[in-house]
């Protein structure tokens, strides 16, 4: 097993211990009847008063009551862990580790009970009780095992065994690496295993992120590997500018030049370090590992005065600092610096920590601050505490994003405001000697305040919570040399309104940065920071382009000076685990105003699978500390970045090109980028063209416009599928309030539409004239003096438009902001002209494609079978290869026109070939293929122009290419110009193939045949008078009406039987069995949209009592009883006559056979019922409703052969009153 499922079979075993425990105690899911009588076996701290805690902060018991059970659990399971690894390091004899020298028990429990024998009968010779006295000896150097506190629980000795043996089965599992519990890491990625439950529950859920789920939300652990450079590169970095000869640089991976002293030397042990959001304490375990370097190197190398004994107390009462909104990971961190310096010195003794939660919650400031107004501070000065108490008491939900220092600098301004350069009077000289006090003595006096409060247990609880709030409130109040930290990652879309608010109120100025947490961790980090300090972070890429995080590169440039920063991408295998989807970068910045210095951006993320990037990266640095050139490295000064709008970071462009963006923009040039519309109702307002009409028309009856939607990948003409209801101009969706109708000016005029989300990049096609855009398909329209349509289309599909675009926005989504800051080089009269010439040739080819598919309004499949189908499917399939070959040779010719233009250098092109592939007509192609491609009609021009190299294949390879033209082709994700470059072949090269050497694409082959039965299903029923054809309850078969369809058309029983072939299956079979379905997924044609199929498979049941297929279009309320009387009165005849022909056979056939026409007749009778029951209801279906809405009740009676409408889509149609 993984490591994963070990610590979830321990997470649930304690938990079922720990709720086991609490029964006993009288406290279960139902209720609270605690009880302070002590019960046998099991041991429990205050429990009432963490009870009273949480039921403070809940309402409902069955919330405060999971509550428990987390704490006590995460607390036990925690301490048994801990005792784990601090037995591995050799701290402590074994505790937890079993052996049979033993007899089967650990050796720190076998030499206890030689001590304590009066628990050898007890179960598991008292192990219970030798946990508990365990947790007692460790709590004396480590808190987190304080038997007193109100978590403290030891469950039956049962339920101790079983957990310590689940424990102990990693050691055993060969899966697992040895010396796991070794790992430096080893608490924080068990912690971060232990949340994952509750990540994938919050997931699904839904809900918005408000504080108490911001660690959950976004806990993500970071490698050592990662920590260490961000590290060295920081602290390291620092330690190297004050002592550039230090041994340091030889022994760690610190990148700069470091010939001479460049920064004021401080005493290391006045060097502070903190992580805002330190989780589990990855940054600060390594930090410890560097200080103490330092350290060694400070007494061995310049005579500092430190006893090397004294150092591992040090680095952990000054150096290291950090703040967490969860308790747990906060315990988890004091563990590891606990085990850290321990493993240093085993005698060392840690007298306070620098690290706190923000989860204390304190009392009310009237409550307690009489204690400070009266005995220590001034009215004046206590006005500011309470001001600042204030803030406290939000620091449970905000941690170190509270800006508290702010209060004391202004404080301080005010003072030196109000002193000024005059000379002193008594009372400002009285306020200043006051101020100075308050500062210097504030934590002492509310130190010595929190005592005197504490004089009973409640009075307790809430100093040591006032306690933990002083310890935070120092921590973040002082200023740092390093800030290192991975902080939250939530968008701030998904924050709750509370959340919301706050960012809102505190990072939206100077600089906007409440786009996602991640971004207001970056300005807190900065304000964090010493004036020359060091920021160190990863999170998402996402800062580095996109609009909406312009002012968060605005900090980054203007108050600091990146000195490293690593584009690393997507890493699944070596960063953050298979679970999670994330583009990661991890950078350095010092706070500065000089931003005179050159950035190390390391380009990991290009050109490589996930698995290489690991080791890219390591060789990378390698290079750049050794001064050695290295192709994933660009050294440059990011202060250019500020010439372009919006700053984007883009470092893979060269100065050349980097220039270009001084000329104007698309926006610039007049044409407009025009964000479409938010219906907030598709439902209601959002149809696909079949479902309201079986011929392809525009506009549809006045009332349904074609509406751009974005879709697929799909280039220069296509994905017309959806429509929009702007009846009487619009007049319904303009009287629905939550409808957003943006750049209405551009309604209904001709224009270039996009797809602006997709991993393949943005796609530019014809948005026709009279028809609509949706904010998913928003529109390019040219206003300005230079209005030609067609070289607009083919400069944004050119392969420059698309690196410009990727290098703006690099993420799957493409904003109407990034396309407008996309510079527009004004071709010559020539130029423009053949540029647009092929951009219209384009156009017509993939016009002509789309032409012959049913969901683009054919009427009839274009399959000519003369001979036989396998000649129909290769001639068909091949002049479609053609045209889409020649699309592809077109699109090479505009990006030579549009480089050309542009004047891009060889380095330029050959960097956007890097990122982008060879463009497909440029692969070079089969000698053969290139001999027939030029006697092709209307090819011959074009030959004349192709500048790509001609090769030659022996037998293996031209057998391989078949092969894969014949299993792959037009598979997921095998398009042609896909195939093509993941295969390097050239498009003509597969023309050929098919063309000449017969060799035909199964997959696509399958697709036409399967598109042939959707014409025929949908002709055959469109000819019936009710739109109703039933499966199996009619002497007509479903095969019988192919066959009569097939005759009609020219189609012989031998062709049929090859068709039959290419589906894989009978055709009944397949009929009844799976069209539906395949016509349903062939319909789904917009990811948020549901399925539309216009052919329903209605079915009783699994017993196929009663079966009809349904045409949408003559699908009405009268429907229901023609299928009672026509079609179900039949079927019933049908089934008595024949229960009565084998009702004397008492065979074991004929015995089965009634038994299942039994259960057809009484499911028939339930199919009867739902149907009485929908005419009750009143269902009335139109087709303008739409499939969703006119099929939901049937989904919602169980009357389809299969599911349509998703869980949520149901429960949406099913409560639509439009």
């Amino acid at each position: 097993m993984k490591l994963e499922d070990h610590v979830e079979k321990i997470r649930i075993k304690v938990e079922e211990a720990v709720k086991n425990t609490l029964d006993r105690c009288g406290i279960t899911m139902n209720g609270n009847t605690y009880t302070q009588q002590k019960v046998n076996g099991i041991s429990i701290g205050n429990v009432e008063q963490l009870v009273q805690s949480i039921q403070s902060e809940k309402s409902e018991w069955i919330d405060c009551f999971d509550e428990i059970v987390d704490d006590y659990a995460f607390t036990l399971f925690n301490r048994l862990v801990c005792m784990k690894v601090l037995e591995a390091h050799g701290l402590y004899p074994e505790m937890i580790t079993q052996r049979q020298k033993h007899s089967g028990k650990s050796y720190a429990h076998y030499m206890w009970l030689e001590n304590n024998q009066q628990y050898r009968d007890d179960a598991f010779e008292g192990l219970g009780e030798f946990i508990n006295y365990q947790f007692e000896q460790l709590s004396l150097e480590c808190d987190i095992f304080n038997t007193t506190i109100p978590l403290h629980m030891i469950p039956t000795a049962t339920f101790i065994k079983e957990i310590i043996d689940l424990i102990n089965a990693i050691d055993e599992d060969d899966q697992i690496e040895e010396e796991v519990w070794k790992q430096g890491d080893i608490l924080s990625q068990i912690y971060e295993i232990y949340n994952n439950s509750k990540k994938a529950a919050l997931k699904a859920s839904g809900d918005k992120v408000e504080y108490d789920k911001v660690h959950v939300q976004s806990q993500i652990y970071t490698p050592e590997w990662v920590v260490k450079f961000l590290v060295d590169n920081s602290l390291g970095k620092l330690y190297l500018e004050m002592y550039p000869d230090s041994e340091i640089k030889d022994t760690h991976k610190i990148i700069g030049d470091f010939s001479e002293n460049t920064r004021e030397i401080k005493q290391l042990d006045e060097v502070k370090v903190i992580d805002p959001c330190v989780g589990s304490g990855n940054f600060l375990l390594y930090c410890f590992d560097l200080f103490y370097d330092l350290y060694m190197d400070q007494i061995e190398n310049y005579g500092a005065d430190y006893n090397s004994r004294e150092v591992p107390q040090i680095i952990i009462e000054k150096n290291l600092h950090g703040i967490d909104l969860d308790e747990r990971a906060v315990q988890l961190t004091k563990v590891g610096l606990f085990i850290k310096a321990k493993t240093k010195r085993n005698s060392v003794k840690i007298n306070h920590y620098n690290v706190v939660s923000a989860s204390f919650r304190l009392p009310d400031y009237k409550e307690i601050g009489n204690l400070f107004d009266a005995q220590f501070f001034s009215k004046d000065f206590s006005d500011l505490l309470q001001d600042v108490w204030k803030d406290l008491q939000q620091a449970h939900k905000f941690g170190s994003l509270l800006r508290i220092d702010e209060k004391f600098e202004d404080k301080k301004k005010e003072l030196k405001e109000e002193l000024g350069d005059a000379q002193l009077s008594l009372f400002t000289y009285e306020k200043a000697v006051e101020f100075y006090l308050f500062a210097n003595n504030f934590y002492e006096k509310l130190g010595e305040a929190i005592n005197t409060y504490a004089i009973d247990d409640k009075k307790k609880f809430m100093a040591q919570a006032t306690s933990e709030a002083m310890t935070f409130l120092k921590i973040v109040t002082e200023t740092y040399d390093v800030v290192a930290s991975n902080p939250p990652y939530t968008d701030s879309a998904a924050l709750g309104s509370e959340m919301h608010n706050f960012v809102e109120k505190n990072y939206k100025s100077p600089y906007n940065c409440t786009t996602n947490l991640y971004a207001c961790f970056i300005r807190r980090n900065m304000l964090f920071a010493n004036p020359n300090g060091f920021i160190a972070m990863i999170h998402p890429h996402t800062f580095m382009n996109i609009d909406t995080y312009k002012d968060v590169r605005a900090l980054l440039l203007s108050e600091g000076d990146i000195s490293c920063l690593v584009d690393y991408g997507l890493d699944r295998v070596n960063l953050f685990g298979p679970g999670i989807l994330l583009d990661a970068v991890w950078h350095v910045t010092k706070k500065t105003t000089d931003n005179s210095g050159n950035t190390y951006y390391f380009n990991i993320t290009e050109n490589q699978q996930e698995k290489y990037k690991k080791g890219s990266f390591e060789e990378a640095v390698n290079n750049a500390v050794q001064g050695v050139n290295n192709k994933r490295i660009t050294i440059i000064n990011p202060q250019d970045f500020k010439e372009i709008d919006g700053m984007p970071f883009m470092f893979n462009l060269s100065d050349g090109l980097r220039r270009k963006f001084e000329e104007k923009s698309v926006e610039e040039i007049g044409i407009k980028v025009a964000q479409g519309m938010a219906t907030a109702s598709n439902e209601r307002f959002v149809r696909l063209w079949w479902e309201v009409t079986p011929a392809f028309e525009n506009p549809i009856r006045s009332k349904w416009f074609r509406y751009s939607k974005g879709g697929p990948y799909c280039k220069w003409y296509g994905n017309n599928w959806a429509v929009l209801n702007w009846e009487n101009d619009g007049a319904e969706l303009r009287a629905f309030k939550k409808a957003v109708l943006r750049n209405q000016d551009y309604y209904l005029k001709k224009g270039i539409t996009y797809t602006g989300s997709g991993s393949k990049g943005t796609t530019f096609r014809i948005h026709s004239e009279n028809s609509l855009f949706d904010v998913g398909g928003s529109c390019v329209f040219p206003t300005g003096a230079f209005g030609n349509l067609e070289y607009i289309i083919a400069f944004m599909n050119s392969r420059l438009a698309f690196y410009l675009i990727d290098c703006l926005n690099p993420t799957v989504n493409t904003q109407v902001g990034d396309l407008k800051r996309v510079p527009f080089v004004k071709p010559s009269k020539e130029i423009e002209s053949k540029v647009s010439d092929l951009a219209t040739k384009c156009i017509e080819l993939k016009k002509k494609i789309d032409s012959n598919y049913i969901l683009n309004g054919s009427i009839s499949s274009p399959l000519a079978i003369e001979s036989t189908v396998t000649k129909a499917l290769l001639q068909f399939i091949a002049n479609e290869i053609l045209s889409q070959t020649n699309i592809l040779i077109y699109e090479q010719f505009i990006d030579q026109e549009i480089n050309d233009i542009y004047n891009l250098s060889e380095s330029d092109i050959a960097r956007m070939t890097e990122k982008m592939g060879v463009c497909a007509a440029s692969i070079p192609v089969y000698a053969s293929a290139w001999e027939a491609y030029c006697e092709e009609e209307n090819c011959v021009e074009l030959c004349e122009k192709i500048n790509t190299a001609i090769v030659d294949y022996d037998d293996e390879q031209i057998a391989e290419i078949k092969e894969k033209i014949r299993n792959a082709l037009f598979s997921k994700t095998n398009e042609l110009e896909d195939f093509c470059k993941n295969n390097q072949i050239n498009p003509i090269t597969v023309w050929y193939f098919i063309a000449h050497e017969e060799v035909l694409p199964m997959v696509k082959a399958r697709d036409l045949i399967f598109e042939w039965f959707v014409y025929a299903m949908r002709d055959i029923i469109a000819n019936t008078d009710d739109g109703i054809i039933g499966i199996n309850n009619t002497d007509t078969s479903i095969t019988q009406l192919l066959e009569e369809y097939a005759d009609n058309m020219g189609i012989n029983s031998a062709q049929l039987l090859q068709m039959e072939e290419y589906l894989g299956r009978k055709i009944r079979d397949f009929m009844e069995k799976d069209f539906f379905i395949e016509l349903m997924n062939y319909t789904n044609v917009f990811m948020y949209l549901p399925k539309t199929p216009f052919i329903w498979h209605l079915s009783s049941g699994t017993d196929r009592g009663f079966e009809a297929m349904i045409s949408i279009y003559k699908w009405n309320s009268d429907s229901l009883y023609k299928l009672k009387s026509n079609f179900i009165y039949k079927r019933r005849e049908k089934l008595e006559y024949r229960k009565t022909q084998i009702a004397g056979n008492d065979t074991a056939q004929a015995l089965e056979e009634k038994e299942l026409i039994d259960r057809q007749l009484a499911e028939i009778d339930d199919f009867v019922g739902k149907i009485d029951e929908l005419i009750a209801s009143g269902y009335n279906p139109t087709l303008d409703d739409g499939v969703g809405k006119n099929i939901a009740p049937l989904q919602e009676r169980k009357m389809l052969k299969a599911d349509v409408l998703n869980a949520n889509q149901l429960k949406k149609y099913l409560k639509a009153e439009w």
